[in-house]
């Protein structure tokens, strides 16, 4: 309800005043003219202005400056309470305006109270988002609909301190549990008397999922799960930065499959991805699950093993990923065998990720040279041995 401005006792006695003092001075110049009409009727031809007519005029003066006085001071107040109504009238269209997007909002708002840790006020978005009734919304406590309260209330705290608006990503909770991804923009506002938080909060679950698929296919082999060479590597090279600092043993294996091309060119190109999924299955059940599995491309995997406690701990994970890829495997309702040629490399600091893996490459091609299902440990000299068996094959493709 909008006031209407009371007038002023102060404003009306003035008025009052200036009023009965004009009648007065009216009856009197009135009285004073009678006077000179009856002179002149009774033969008087001029006659002298005496002090009561004086003083008549100057009471005229006075009382008429006061009454101007009045009347402006009764403008000033009139105009004063027009603005006052004005002002009410803009917060009045405000308040509507407010209570309109509130409801209607497409993004979840929560008034909050960052003090207590309690919600003062949710719309009807943030009721659906939270499944919660908004009876039973209003007076909640924070921590009944996420985790990190403290986090949450030092940023809305900070925002009461003079931080206009902030604006962040939150995981929050529904009633059944399920989690949400916001992007929250909050900001200080009154609310009934009360310094509170405004929270407007964009549900950007899909996004955030979006952008979670797209990274992991960035980073894995899409067929089967695994790591690919871009995440390996920077891995191995995120391993050794680590070895600087604290040296300890690190180990790279390459792995590639024997016989795979007979398989994949005799029952199709189907069975060779279901038995490269098979194989990706039984490496990580080789494995320790600190330790890194990626497919590098074709049938050509590699693994990263951290914090070994003796060096013959790579050369038992070789025989024992050997001893399971020798079992058969069923495509297509029918058992085919597959061998393994392994290459290792190991250090304690030193050698560069390049390194590592170019050696690893060097071990398992030497092993793939001695025949099927066997593992070879990189030794310097197998470098040296591996270029002069390349010069040989190129000397003898030009002869």
């Amino acid at each position: 309800m909008i006031n209407r401005p009371h007038s002023d006792p102060s404003q009306r006695s003035p008025l009052l005043l200036f009023g009965i003092a004009l009648t007065l001075v009216c009856l009197l110049l009135f009285g004073m003219v009678m006077w000179a009409a009856s002179a002149y009727r009774s033969g008087a031809v001029s006659f002298a202005v005496v002090p009561a007519m004086t003083a008549a005029l100057l009471l005229t003066l006075v009382v008429g400056s006061i009454g101007l006085l009045a009347v402006r001071r009764w403008q000033n107040a009139l105009g004063a309470a027009v603005a006052e109504r004005e002002r009410a009238e803009t917060t009045l269209r405000r308040a509507e305006e407010y209570q309109r997007v509130f409801r209607q909002a497409n993004d979840v708002i929560l008034i909050v109270d960052p003090l207590h840790g309690l919600v003062l006020d949710a719309n009807h978005r943030a009721c659906e988002s939270y499944d919660i009734p908004r009876e039973m919304f209003i007076g909640r406590d924070l921590a009944s609909i996420m985790h990190d309260t403290r986090h949450m209330e030092a940023r809305f705290r900070t925002l009461l301190s003079g931080d206009s608006s902030q604006e962040f990503e939150s995981v929050h909770f529904s009633a059944d549990g399920t989690p949400i991804d916001f992007l929250i923009n909050a900001s200080a506002i009154d609310f009934q008397g009360r310094r509170a938080v405004l929270s407007i909060q964009r549900d950007i679950t899909e996004r955030k999922a979006l952008e979670q698929q797209l990274s992991h296919q960035a980073f894995h082999d899409s067929l089967t799960g695994l790591a690919n060479r871009a995440l390996f590597r920077d891995r191995v090279e995120h391993a050794v930065s680590r070895g600087v600092r604290h040296p300890s043993p690190l180990v790279v294996i390459f792995l590639d499959l024997d016989n795979f091309k007979t398989i994949n060119d005799s029952l199709g190109h189907a069975a060779g991805d279901e038995l490269l999924i098979q194989v990706s299955q039984r490496l990580r059940k080789c494995l320790r699950i600190t330790d890194t599995v990626a497919r590098l491309g074709g049938d050509e995997f590699a693994m990263l093993l951290e914090h070994s406690k003796h060096p013959e701990d790579s050369v038992a994970v070789a025989e024992r990923i050997t001893a399971e890829l020798s079992l058969p495997f069923v495509l297509e309702e029918k058992e085919v065998f597959v061998g393994t040629s392994i290459g290792i490399c190991s250090t304690v600091g030193g050698d560069s990720a390049d390194e590592l893996l170019r050696n690893a490459d060097v071990a398992m091609y030497i092993a793939k040279n001695k025949g099927k299902g066997c593992y070879e440990v990189f030794e310097p000299h197998m470098h040296a041995a591996v270029l002069e068996r390349l010069d040989l094959e190129a000397n003898l493709h030009h002869a």
